[in-house]
């Protein structure tokens, strides 16, 4: 039976197994996802697993399912309303992208600093559309901003774009199902550059293109969570 003994991680999802268990779902910086068998004090108490908390785990088992043996606090992300619902967007892309028990590091180095930002009150859009980004280029499905796909050619500069959701980008129009944007969103995204505000719009119109296959067709909690607050508040979609 092999063991870990000191792997700092995040719970993504919970969920009750048998009276006194658990079974959570967590990202690890070093063994990645893992599933954790917890046991839970009939009387309450111990650690909390709640979202947003970094914790130090230890755990034991050689099959898919571990046994958790400890978890120490580490760090406390405090996400509430419209922050919290973006980092619980966050831990669902995570839970249905990640390949199990595969260390990512780099990912996990995003995610917290994604964590960091919401909980000082970073813009949501700005830090949602890096998240995505750079979750997408870390896994080798961003899509190249430097090639038009359909040639095989240099991207030439033009005033328009297209982004074909599978493939990449190109200067024709490739089908129905193309996502146009303008130079100012092509240059941002060339650049990695996130921050401005009138192109979030244009932002998120890719980086939901590029992950809506990889998602699947469920649609995400967090996205229904988002939407009634937003309606409730009369806001737009971060």
């Amino acid at each position: 039976m092999s063991a870990v003994e000191q792997s700092p991680g995040f719970v993504l999802h919970g969920r009750r197994f048998r009276e006194n268990s658990r079974i959570l779902d967590v990202f690890t910086r070093d063994h990645g996802r893992q599933s954790l068998l917890a046991r839970v004090s009939p009387k309450g108490g111990g650690v909390t697993w709640q979202p947003f908390r970094e914790l130090l785990f230890a755990w034991r088992g050689q099959r898919d399912l571990k046994t958790l043996r400890a978890a120490e606090p580490l760090a406390v992300f405090a996400l509430d309303g419209e922050a919290g619902i973006c980092g619980l967007y966050c831990n669902e892309v995570l839970q249905r992208l990640l390949p199990a028990q595969a260390a990512l590091p780099g990912i996990y180095a995003i995610y917290r600093q994604t964590l960091e930002a919401l909980a000082v009150a970073a813009p949501a859009a700005a830090t949602l559309r890096r998240f995505e980004w750079h979750l997408l280029d870390a896994l080798g499905y961003a899509p190249d901003t430097s090639e038009d796909w359909l040639t095989g050619a240099p991207l030439a500069e033009a005033g328009r774009y297209y982004f074909m959701p599978g493939h990449g980008f190109s200067v024709a129009m490739p089908g129905r199902d193309a996502v146009a944007i303008d130079a100012a969103t092509m240059a941002a995204l060339q650049r990695g550059d996130f921050d401005d505000p009138a192109l979030q719009r244009a932002l998120r119109r890719v980086t939901s293109a590029a992950l809506r296959p990889l998602l699947g067709e469920r649609e995400l909690r967090s996205r229904q969570l988002m939407q009634q607050l937003l309606r409730i508040r009369g806001k737009q979609r971060p």
